[in-house]
């Protein structure tokens, strides 16, 4: 007969057995809440017949003293989420007849928790301080498209030992999944026979340079000894070949060392992925099985000064050496710029360079990842250490998702934030986008510079911006952009087609219109209003790609950034500055109603961008008065409207305030000539039009403001009669 020693634990959050555990064939339930303890150096937890754990959510944690016994039918957890702890300070064993998989598996408490029986984890695998872990060839990491498992820091004297398996999961189903993966091994083959290559040939088809001979698989009739497996050569100049091949399937991989793998799915139907036309390449988990690279890995790193070439110089290929995402920033560096970029599966990039991200790029990079780094002095290198793993962030799946849309919600939260002004643009198509950067940097060059990031290609669109000196970047960085006036783009896609150029981001040119303009059809586009301007490339046509069909220029648009108005015995006095002037005329306006307004003069740029315009015969009454401009394409653009009531003839108008000392090094003295006032409000603007102090206080004779703590640069006064919203009177001054 059945025992049924526990049905349901979720009514109970908390339960604690001191002789051990045996489940024989109950359903456990455990919540968020819920905990077991199973204590002393006999509570063990044994699992027998069909004894299942179940999780209706996440959470809820399992705290082994003793050992795990999975002699049941199945894995022991029928849903995942819960997290298993083993925590005694003496020896403990997992084992069983059957296989185990944990959510989250924690050894902690110190000695050695041996693994005697299959064990996979899908989300976490931790190891406390002081403690090890006998693996035996029994642990996996489960990966899959969506999820893959990781390692903890391993601090204090935390181990693994033994070889894990650490499986990695490559997605095909498109023709476009068939192409290069920037790839790392998690572990250490020094040791083993089978090393990294050999084992990847277990899963995938490589083929290489002397075929059989060097233990590559036979390739197809056009390309007998096709390179599958490839090394980054760093010293390369652009006239030679960048790219060496691992020339036998039996080398070792050196951690913290990436390599390129040209992925055609997996070993079935050989002879369609090694002949033309191709198959589509499926989806393939390959397994690395060996002892995981812990600890300190140092990688040291080359650069070379290839004259003429600066932009290219640097670029050495890395890979994240841990079973564990991890932190880029975090990483340890010595003569290497801030910057990573990863191969897409289909081709293009996405990476981060300088606190800029491109193509959704991210700080944080999945386990088994190859990517680029950039040195940028003599003897470079960088240090993983386990304080650089960072389990539970989201980094960009490249290896498992090809056709991830990179750039979006998803990634932006995590995606590192620019100091620079900057604007962002994207050409996309129905599978693919592709992104150049523009940086706005008063200190660049228009030429090309060792911080610009070079173009390294695309997918079936490719996008870039040119340095004055014609090389392609992804992010380029320029002059302000009245200082650049224009920026060339080169287009280009795999077939003719219709693609969609996006301006996503323009914040960096505030005061500037950005027009597009197309040199093929002859027509301009301010992308700031449209947004997205599609057109065609056409493949028998080469005018309609590359880099002579579109550029962007940049128009400065004049900003008012501070317009008042003021009376003064019998004039109007009209004051404003802008942000930048331009070369617009500027035409002063003035309504009786608000609504229909004429011209009372047109004032020219001028070298200071502050203005002065009186208005001397204004009627009596509320005039109104506005500024007008105009854009590249002629259209007007106004100011903000400002009114003035012009007393009648039978009221009269005294100067009501005095200012001194003027200039003013620390404190202002306002004398106040309206003794009908009881309250009054202060204001004082920069000459840019914001606000630097405001106060609120009673009429007095006379009043004294600090204003010490002001620029040393003229300002604007306002003062209003805090009661009524009346303006009482309005001074410059100049703060010493």
């Amino acid at each position: 007969m059945r025992a049924f020693l526990i049905v349901l634990m979720s009514f109970s959050p908390m339960g604690t057995f001191a002789q051990g555990l045996i489940n024989n064939g109950a359903r456990i339930v455990l919540t968020s809440s819920s905990n077991i303890y199973i204590n002393g150096t006999t509570g063990h937890y044994t699992s027998q017949s069909s004894g299942l754990i179940n999780n209706n959510t996440t959470g809820g944690t399992i705290t082994v003293m003793g050992n795990w016994v999975n002699n049941s039918s199945n894995t022991g957890f029928g849903e995942e989420g819960a997290t298993v702890s083993f925590a005694s300070s003496s020896a403990q064993t997992l084992g069983g007849t059957n296989a185990s998989s944990f959510y989250k598996l924690n050894c902690s408490g110190g000695g050695t928790k041996t693994v005697n029986t299959g064990t996979s984890v899908t989300n976490l695998l931790s190891v406390g301080s002081s403690t090890t872990l006998a693996s035996g060839g029994n642990i996996t990491l489960k990966s899959t498209a969506s999820s893959f498992a990781g390692v903890g820091p391993l601090l204090s004297g935390a181990v693994i030992s033994g070889n894990v398996n650490v499986e990695s999961y490559f997605t095909g189903g498109t023709s476009t999944s068939r192409s290069t993966r920037a790839v790392s091994s998690p572990i250490n083959d020094a040791s083993l026979t089978n090393k990294t290559y050999k084992q990847l040939q277990s899963y995938m088809l490589i083929t290489g340079p002397g075929g059989t001979t060097n233990g590559f698989d036979a390739g197809g009739t056009a390309s007998p000894n096709a390179v599958t497996l490839t090394k980054y050569n760093e010293s390369a100049t652009l006239s030679q070949s960048q790219y060496t091949p691992v020339s036998g399937i039996t080398q070792s991989s050196t951690p913290g060392s990436g390599f390129f793998l040209f992925y055609r799915g997996n070993r079935t139907s050989s002879s369609t992925k090694l002949n033309s036309p191709y198959a589509t390449p499926e989806s393939t988990t390959a397994v690395y099985a060996g002892p995981i690279n812990q600890g300190t890995i140092a990688v040291s790193l080359t650069y070379t000064n290839n004259s003429g070439e600066s932009s290219y110089n640097g670029y050495n290929l890395v890979g994240n050496p841990y079973p564990a995402t991890i932190d880029w920033s975090l990483v340890t560096k010595s003569n290497m710029m801030d910057y990573i970029s990863i191969v897409k599966p289909g081709g293009g990039f996405a990476g981060v360079s300088g606190g800029i991200a491109f193509n959704g790029g991210v700080k944080y990079i999945q386990p088994g990842q190859g990517f680029y780094v950039r040195s940028n002095g003599t003897s470079p290198s960088i240090t993983f250490t386990e304080s650089c793993k960072s389990v539970t962030s989201t980094p960009l799946r490249l290896l498992s998702v090809p056709n991830e849309r990179t750039g979006r919600a998803a990634h932006i939260a995590s995606a590192p934030q620019s100091k620079y002004n900057l604007i962002r643009l994207e050409l996309a198509d129905s599978l693919n986008r592709d992104e150049t950067i523009i940086v706005f940097d008063k200190d660049s060059k228009p030429e090309s510079e060792e911080k610009d990031v070079i173009y390294l290609g695309g997918s079936t669109v490719s996008l870039s911006s040119l340095a004055a000196d014609n090389r392609a970047m992804t992010i380029n960085y320029v002059p302000d952009a009245d200082q650049i006036k224009e920026v060339k783009l080169s287009i280009n896609a795999v077939a003719t087609k219709s693609v969609k150029l996006h301006l996503t981001d323009f914040s960096g040119a505030p005061f500037s219109d950005i027009l597009l303009r197309d040199s093929l059809l002859n027509q301009e586009v301010n992308l700031k209003e449209a947004g997205t301007y599609e057109f065609s490339v056409d493949k028998a046509d080469p005018a309609s790609f590359g880099p002579s069909r579109l550029k962007l220029v940049f128009v400065p648009k004049l900003t008012i950034s501070f317009f008042t108005a003021r009376f003064h015995e019998t004039v109007s006095k009209l004051e404003w500055s802008v942000a930048n002037p331009g070369n617009s005329k500027i035409e002063v306006e003035r309504s009786s109603d608000s609504k229909t307004f004429n011209l009372l003069a047109v004032l020219v740029p001028n070298s200071t961008a502050s203005y002065t315009y009186s208005d001397k015969n204004p009627p009596n009454g509320t005039n109104y008065y506005r500024l007008k401009t105009y854009d590249h394409s002629g259209k007007a653009v106004y100011s903000e409207v400002v009114k003035i009531e012009i007393p009648m003839p039978d009221k009269t108008v005294a100067l009501a305030i005095d200012v001194y000392p003027n200039p003013a090094p620390s404190d202002l003295n306002i004398k106040l000539n309206r003794p009908d006032i009881k309250n009054i409000s202060i204001t004082i603007y920069d000459m840019l039009g914001r606000k630097v102090k405001t106060a609120k206080m009673p009429a007095t004779r006379e009043i004294k403001i600090d204003v010490s703590g002001l620029a040393a640069n003229m300002h604007l006064l306002n003062i209003l009669n805090a009661d009524t919203g009346e303006l009482i009177g309005q001074a410059k001054f100049i703060k010493e």
